[in-house]
């Protein structure tokens, strides 16, 4: 069974590769600027680094991976990859689920309860179903099945990752707008520049100071989509120049600040 249905930002994906190519942009460290994505994973040999941790895969593995994070799979055989792939809006969801899809954990193991039957319900609806009505179905289906996620209970942390690069993540995530340069990690973290580097590349997969900048632009869109202005936003996020920020801004989300904020009022 394979599909890929895509409208506009969400995409309804179950693939089956009996060799991941790895020059696949999906391989490589990636982020979603606006998306979430669940991913169901169903076999294969491999783990998932989500922003410095290090999830081993299994059979009923699934993975809620939220906007502006740090993701990406690594393959560690070239057995056949299947898995099932769903991208969302924030718009796309009640206010209820959306509240509610902030708090929730990053990783469940889920094979063979309610929420597993609904995520492999997809491939009965789109064999049954007539094209016109996929869509629809599927988009229902999604309600269902993140009602089931918020309501999961047993999460399961399986997490590969040093401690030392979780004290780095949750300082930068902590401290966000205290932050200016590598200097003023390394110092309050008692680390030098070089080693932070390393460290944090190889586990995340992108330069410490391009996670924070992501971090920061995510923060002003937050904030103008609640009503702030961009030229208010900006310095509240930590940048000096305007300028600057608005093309890191354009460059990331494919719109100007001003539009953002427009989109939502």
């Amino acid at each position: 069974m394979s599909y890929n249905i895509i409208q506009g930002q969400s995409l309804f994906k179950h693939s089956v590769d009996e060799i991941p190519d790895l020059n696949d942009p999906d391989y490589k460290p990636h982020t979603h600027s606006t998306n979430y994505e669940l991913f169901y994973f169903i076999s294969g040999d491999a783990y998932f680094n989500v922003d410095g941790y290090h999830y081993e895969m299994r059979n009923g593995t699934l993975l809620l991976i939220k906007p502006g994070t740090q993701h990406n799979i690594v393959f560690k055989s070239n057995k056949k990859y299947e898995r099932i792939v769903i991208r969302f809006k924030e718009s796309d969801l009640t206010a209820k689920l959306a509240e509610k899809i902030k708090e929730t954990d990053n990783i469940y193991f889920v094979r063979n309860s309610e929420l597993s039957k609904e995520i492999m319900r997809l491939d009965d609806h789109f064999s049954n179903l007539d094209n016109d009505w996929i869509l629809f179905t599927f988009n229902n289906s999604l309600q269902i099945i993140l009602s089931y996620v918020v309501n999961y209970r047993e999460s399961e942390l399986n997490n590969n990752q040093s401690d030392e690069v979780l004290k780095i993540v949750n300082y930068l995530n902590n401290n966000l707008l205290e932050i200016a340069d590598l200097k003023d990690i390394c110092q309050d973290l008692n680390i030098s520049k070089s080693a932070l580097c390393k460290k944090f590349t190889d586990a995340v997969g992108v330069p410490i100071m391009t996670y924070v900048r992501l971090k920061k632009l995510l923060l002003a869109r937050d904030l103008m989509e609640n009503g702030q202005s961009p030229t208010t936003v900006y310095k509240q996020c930590g940048f000096n120049d305007y300028t600057a920020f608005y093309r890191a801004y354009k460059k990331t989300f494919q719109e100007s600040p001003k539009k953002t904020k427009i989109n939502n009022h």
